[in-house]
């Protein structure tokens, strides 16, 4: 069964979760970031809801996934927000724009943030995860350019703390990846006579993380 909750002004989230063949009981989950963000939580335990949520992902399904929690932020990169984001910082450039932009949200599974491998029983977890965000430029674009473009900054990295506690009746290992926005496009100048091309880009913001479980046999 899936569980789909927006949140706003999240400061602490509590979920319950259903009981699997593996008689995992009612747990408490918190869950908060180092800002007041808009959220999207979802809780997957049902096997078929797995099975597709991987094939989403681009992933192969594992038989051992127990369950996915899964704390997204969204996305507000409109042009008000950029206004306010150059505004606050004294920027002020209409010289530049973007080209081809493409923006997709990615699961990080090669980078495995955290990882817990507990016994059977009560698990309980208290963990604070930092995620950066990660930036490739070329050319001749420039941070202060692209952050103008955009609307955030595109250095900064925000911390989550998870606070976990549930009993399972088999071994279980929690994995926790990453989820980023990826932002793609080309920065040209505006020019009188001849647009100039100034660069490309690749923006991944960290955006929230998702958590596994899976069963230990």
């Amino acid at each position: 069964m899936r569980k789909l909750f927006c949140i706003i002004m999240l400061l602490a989230i509590s979920i319950c979760s259903i009981a699997t063949p593996l008689n995992v009981q009612a747990n408490e989950l918190q869950y908060s970031s180092s800002e007041n963000d808009n959220y999207v939580v979802t809780h997957i335990t049902d096997k078929d809801e797995i099975r597709q949520y991987l094939e989403d992902m681009g992933e192969e399904y594992d038989p051992n996934l127990l369950e996915v929690y899964r704390f997204q932020s969204e996305s507000e990169n409109d042009d008000t927000i950029i206004n306010q984001y150059n505004n606050t910082r004294g920027i002020f450039t209409n010289e530049y724009y973007i080209k081809n932009k493409a923006v997709n949200i990615i699961t990080d599974v090669n980078k495995i943030l955290k990882q817990y491998n507990r016994p059977a029983g009560k698990v309980s977890i208290s963990e604070t995860i930092t995620i950066s965000n990660i930036y490739n430029l070329s050319g001749k674009v420039t941070v202060e350019i692209l952050e103008s473009q955009l609307g955030f900054n595109i250095t900064e990295s925000k911390s989550f703390k998870v606070t976990w506690s549930n009993t399972y009746s088999h071994p279980i290992t929690i994995e926790i990846y990453p989820i980023y926005e990826m932002t793609t496009g080309v920065v040209w100048e505006d020019d009188v006579f001849d647009d100039d091309l100034i660069g490309y880009f690749n923006v991944k913001r960290a955006i929230g993380d998702d958590i596994r479980v899976y069963a230990q046999y």
